[in-house]
């Protein structure tokens, strides 16, 4: 935990020093498998992202290879993290391992996935070396970054994560008016399991 966090320091110090030309009111466009175009700017101001159209969502980018047993056992901790906090997630996967066009595209749909996917193709690299950079990735496979509700980079994490780790992380950071009415529901569930017991 403590490499984690003091990683995360490095990372934030990192987001605010380093490459700052780069950095201020930069943009990425990228192109997910079913080509919509997701727009990122770099906030140098936040030390980290904003995807139009989900300001105020907390953001998980893995970097991810269809060829990587650990990355195929967090897909499903993904699907169920994206339609647990459909509200207040946006999850974006970038397959770093070669796979890409129909092929990727069929991957995803066999395995029903219901988040942002996309290559690294020449649209998409820039992005992945911009932010592989700034974290200091050195390849291995999954790799996540989380920002919190305001685009700020709060987790660096090389490796598989338990699916609750990462969820006690989006609550954590997400905006309290976008949790959904399923977790409302849930807490509710579970105070009336209690008093009947």
């Amino acid at each position: 935990m403590k490499k984690v966090v003091l990683f995360v320091v490095a990372l934030l110090l990192s987001f605010s020093v380093a490459d700052a030309k780069q950095s201020d009111g930069s943009a990425f466009d990228l192109v997910d498998i079913y080509a919509k175009h997701h727009e990122i700017k770099i906030t140098d101001d936040q030390n980290g992202i904003v995807v139009k159209g989900e300001e105020g969502k907390v953001v998980l980018v893995e970097f991810f290879g269809h060829n990587c047993p650990p990355c195929l056992m967090s897909i499903p901790h993904l699907i169920n993290l994206q339609k647990k906090y459909s509200k207040g997630l946006f999850i974006l996967a970038i397959e770093v391992q070669g796979m890409g066009g129909e092929m990727l595209k069929e991957f995803a749909k066999k395995r029903d996935i219901n988040y942002a996917v996309m290559e690294e193709n020449e649209q998409n690299s820039a992005f992945v070396e911009y932010l592989a950079k700034k974290a200091q990735w050195g390849g291995s496979i999954p790799f996540m970054l989380l920002f919190d509700h305001t685009g700020e980079v709060k987790l660096v994490h090389t490796g598989m994560l338990p699916q609750s780790i990462i969820d006690k992380y989006i609550v954590k950071y997400m905006k309290k008016s976008n949790t959904t009415t399923k977790q409302v529901k849930n807490k509710d569930a579970n105070k009336s399991t209690k008093a009947k017991k």
